[in-house]
């Protein structure tokens, strides 16, 4: 549906590698339920944050940078966290990020959790607030968490989808420490 839609715009177009994963990524989400939307989405976002991170930082040791990876950065929230520290992702996309996994864990931890249960309504009023659907803080519709998770996907992930290609623009590099006293 979507390659359909930007072959004939884009034509001679050589489409950045972001925006490619992102239309390989909503091919995948389109085809899913709500548990399945919920998933995919972040692991894309993690995805972006963990090549975000990757070519941000001081790179010229792969098997380091790996371990590092790994070990430290295993996590969405490790992720995330440092995303935030190192400035690849602001305190708004940081705060919707983490209101995301909250929902992501309640139906990646809990075989039996549904649209309707408490904690899952919870996070869905919290994230209509954060992503200023105000029409969906009361709403007690069937469809109502996948409108809402959708609209807070749409939120956050075209902020990210160019953020490695940003980031490696930014990339750390080895400076010469003076020695000196403060």
């Amino acid at each position: 549906m979507y390659e359909q839609e930007t072959d004939w715009e884009f034509a001679n177009y050589d489409m950045h590698q972001g925006h490619k994963d992102y239309l390989d990524f909503r091919r995948v989400y389109d085809s899913e339920s709500l548990r399945g939307k919920i998933l995919v989405t972040l692991a894309f976002i993690e995805s972006l944050l963990a090549h975000s991170i990757r070519v941000f930082l001081v790179g010229d040791d792969p098997a380091l940078l790996k371990k590092f990876a790994s070990r430290t950065l295993g996590s969405l929230d490790a992720k995330l966290n440092m995303s935030f520290l190192l400035g690849i992702v602001d305190r708004r996309q940081h705060e919707m990020i983490r209101k995301m996994a909250k929902l992501r864990n309640d139906f990646a931890h809990q075989v039996h959790a549904k649209e309707g249960d408490l904690d899952v309504e919870n996070h869905i009023r919290d994230l209509a607030i954060m992503a200023n659907v105000s029409q969906y803080h009361g709403d007690k519709s069937d469809k109502r968490a996948e409108e809402v998770w959708g609209m807070a996907m749409i939120a956050i992930t075209p902020y990210l989808i160019n953020r490695p290609a940003r980031a490696a623009e930014r990339r750390l590099t080895y400076d010469q420490w003076e020695v000196s006293a403060p």
